[in-house]
This record gives structure tokens, sequence and C-alpha cells, in this order.
């Protein structure tokens, strides 16, 4: 069983990353927070009950200079080229031309022909349950013989 806590400051994601993980029984949610300082407040502390260290995935640079001014000196971060985001001009992506672009409108071609009936949807109150279900299914088989670092390296992948 894999343990797991929310940190997200919209309370609609923390309630329906709570529902998903209530209904995914390989995981147990040890806590959910919407203030980040008082989570990894929580995650220190419970690290070193552990004995171990701890390790903090996808911090965003605000973030970085929240967690430098709150404990100043105890974190080290550390850029992953892989994770950055790319910066497109709204023009570009709207027309998508030239070779620079074909790759990505082979992606929009694919999927339109895979999902015909697709629909763009709001997160809300009503739809959570479903985004949960979709959640857990990919959940479920990410954790079919895998173990926690496999899982964790899938979720991050897809994330």
């Amino acid at each position: 069983m894999m343990t797991c806590t929310i940190v997200d400051d919209e309370p609609l994601a923390v309630k329906l990353l709570e529902s998903f993980v209530e209904r995914t029984p390989a995981l147990r949610l040890v806590g959910s927070y919407t203030d980040s300082v008082e989570a990894i407040a929580a995650l220190r502390e419970d690290a070193k009950r552990l004995r171990t260290g701890l390790v903090i995935y996808c911090a965003e640079t605000q973030q970085c200079h929240e967690l430098n001014e709150a404990f100043p000196g105890e974190f080290e971060f550390a850029p992953q080229r892989g994770d950055y985001d790319y910066i497109y001009l709204t023009q570009n992506l709207m027309h998508l031309s030239g070779k620079k672009f074909h790759a990505k409108r082979n992606h929009i071609s694919k999927f339109m022909r895979s999902y015909p009936d697709w629909q763009y949807e709001d997160l809300n109150a009503s739809n959570i349950p479903e985004c949960a279900g979709f959640l857990e299914g990919i959940l479920q088989k990410a954790i079919a013989g895998q173990s926690e670092e496999e899982v964790f390296e899938l979720c991050m992948e897809n994330s």
C-alpha cells in the first residue's frame, strides 16, 4: 500500500483527490492540506519519524521561494530539464503552421479520430466522482505488479 499526502491550494482539487484516494484500495491518505508550508512541516516530521529524507518533485519557482522562506537553507533545489514547460505564442498555437508544429498537428488529429465525441467540461462538484473514477482506473492499471517507485514514476509521467 502506498501512503499519500494531498497538497493543493484549490479546495475543489483537494476534494477530488480525497475522493479518488478513498476509492483506491492501494492508497492510504495520511493528510490533506491547502497550505503548502503546513504540509511540508508535517511531511518533514513524518520523514524524521521514519528516518528518511524528504524529496519534493515538481515544485514551481514560486513554491521554491516560499519553501526557502519558511525553511531557510533546509532544501536543495535542482531543476529537472525534462519537466520544463514550454511557452508558445497564442497566434502560433491557433494555427499550428510550419514544420515546428507538425508533431502537434499529428497528436491533435489522432486524438480527434480516437475520440470523435470528446467535449470540454469545467471541473466542478458534479463531475468529481467521474474524474475520480477515471483516475482510479489509471492507478489500478499502474499498480498491478509494480513497485511503489514504478507507480510513482508512472504517475509523474502522466501528470
